[in-house]
């Protein structure tokens, strides 16, 4: 009777435990599905970002990456050679341009990559936007990309500044039409606001850096009209500032961490002998090292902007290591060849003589814009190329142009030796940014990892700036002579500086009160501030 009644209460036990293990079960086969189901809905999505050129949250790149070379060279007329007739504005407006074309409208770059080719183009002498839109064109279809892009970017503006520059040899240089009268003063007034605005950015809080722009200033205001030093000379003082301004910032900065690693060593020695604080102690210095680390590394990513990435872009550039090595012994090559010709003392042809003036030019400056001003002054308007009045006016017109300022290039080479002077002139100065671009790309990840580049370009920032504020004043004292001068000089640096309209628009407005006040129209002010000695 015990055994039957044990079995009878161990029977509904039985049957409630297989009762919960089916629900168990069936339980567990529902989450599977579930979980499936989730796994194929993930799978779809992805496959519809695929087609729709989104995978997750991360827009995808190089759509059609593998169509045909020539299909990609299509691709970069059919947008970049648009995108140089309308891009207005300066290097700022040209990357805004660049990232609605690029990211968001053709999906060939995500956000990752477009600062990853940024950096690149900040980082390596010449101007930023063009260098920018040559990686680009690397990036998508190697070496041919890159010159195909180029020229799209570059052509529309050449053109009209060639044909500027061939006008401006049929006028007086040394009298410029009053219909004209108000470019020159309305483009000196541009350089006070370049110089302004990019000083915000490059000299910051550092006092070093404003001793450097205003050392680099009062030197080539000295070194530009002493005639006791020729302007083959003067060519190669200016790019030897920008090495002292570079290794200033640098020096700065292995100074911070010498001082830093110092005190740490101090802190620990204290630490040591005062075992009962020491762990403490000890604290306290790693995190002082730290902080000054920290420090030290936030001053050099803000003067040149941030230049750390961590995607894959540059592993997948289609330039060869041959292509590169090639790119950088051209440069190499052709800087030795003007070495031995300065120390030989040689003469070169009419041409070179062009080509070489703007390579160095191209391979020497940062930013492009305002900042080529100082050496094409001095390689271009001291040897007597051009006239100052006749340089103010084609830098105003440029100010008007699409694509990029350095072609201005083109309107000095065509005013010096027309057609042919042009197209050297232009190869001469972009010339220096394409190889760097194709040599460096592939090589870019790793260059961009040395901790010292960015401290160093900071220098050479801040020397270019000061170059900028000494030929805006050299400028202003040639340029403006008299109160109608002036009254258009001010008034175009209060529309772009204060107000916030284009160049385009402030040059369009300061020539056309300058031809008002001319004497073709009212004749105010015309008087000059210094009257010729008698």
């Amino acid at each position: 009777m015990a055994a039957s009644a044990e079995e009878t209460s161990m029977a509904p036990l039985e049957l409630g435990q297989d009762v919960e293990g089916g629900q168990l079960q069936q339980q567990q086969q529902q989450q599977q599905q579930q979980q499936q189901q989730q796994q194929q809905q993930q799978q779809q999505q992805q496959q519809q970002g695929k087609a729709d050129g989104i995978e997750g949250k991360e827009e995808l790149s190089h759509a059609g990456e593998t169509r045909p070379v020539h299909y990609k060279l299509w691709e970069l007329v059919r947008y970049i050679l648009p995108a140089g007739c309308y891009a207005f504005g300066g290097p700022t407006v040209h990357l805004a341009v660049f990232h609605n074309l690029f990211v968001t409208k053709l999906h060939w770059l995500n956000d990752q990559e477009f600062v990853d080719l940024l950096a690149l183009g900040m980082t390596l002498p010449g101007p930023t936007s063009s260098e920018f839109c040559v990686a680009v064109g690397t990036y998508r279809a190697g070496v041919l990309g890159a010159l195909v892009a180029f020229l799209c970017f570059t052509l529309p503006s050449f053109i009209i500044m060639l044909l500027a520059g061939l006008g401006a040899t049929h006028m007086d240089p040394n009298h410029i039409p009053d219909w004209m009268s108000g470019l020159a003063p309305a483009a000196t007034a541009l350089i006070f606001v370049a110089f302004a605005n990019l000083g915000k950015k490059i000299v910051g809080g550092s006092p070093l850096k404003a001793s450097i722009v205003l050392g680099s200033s009062s030197i080539t205001l000295l070194v530009q009209n002493e005639s006791r030093i020729p302007a083959r000379a003067i060519m190669w003082i200016l790019p030897l500032m920008l090495l002292v301004g570079g290794s200033l910032t640098l020096g700065e900065k292995v100074f911070k961490e010498y001082r830093a690693r110092k005190q740490q060593a101090a802190a620990e020695a204290r630490a040591l002998s005062a075992p009962e604080q020491g762990e403490g102690r000890i604290t306290e210095a790693s995190t002082t090292q730290t902080g000054t680390a920290a420090t030290t590394n936030t001053e050099d990513a803000s003067s040149m902007g941030s230049t750390a990435v961590t995607s894959d872009t540059y592993d997948r550039v289609p330039v060869s290591k041959w292509s590169s090595m090639v790119a950088f012994l051209l440069i190499v090559g052709f800087l030795l060849y003007l070495l031995a010709m300065h120390v030989a003392k040689q003469t070169m042809g009419a041409l070179m003589h062009i080509f070489s003036s703007f390579f160095i030019v191209g391979i020497t400056i940062y930013g492009g814009g305002q900042v080529m001003l100082p050496l094409l002054v001095s390689v271009a308007v001291d040897p007597g190329w051009l006239s100052m009045d006749q340089f103010m006016v084609g830098f105003a017109v440029i100010q008007m142009m699409p694509g990029p300022l350095s072609n201005l290039a083109a309107y000095i080479g065509a005013i010096y030796m027309g057609v042919p002077g042009a197209v050297v002139g232009v190869i001469g100065f972009f010339l220096p940014g394409i190889l760097l671009v194709i040599a460096l790309l592939p090589l870019w990840d790793k260059v961009r990892k040395v901790s010292n580049v960015r401290p160093f370009l900071a220098g050479v920032n801040a020397m270019g700036l000061g170059l900028i504020l000494a030929v805006g004043i050299a400028l202003y004292l040639k340029m403006v002579r008299n109160p109608a001068a002036a009254v258009v000089n001010i008034i175009t640096a209060c529309l772009v500086g204060y107000l916030g309209y284009s160049s385009l628009v402030g040059v369009l407005v300061g020539a056309l009160v300058g031809f008002l006040l001319s004497p073709t129209c009212l004749s105010w002010g015309q008087e000059p501030y210094l009257l010729p000695k008698s």
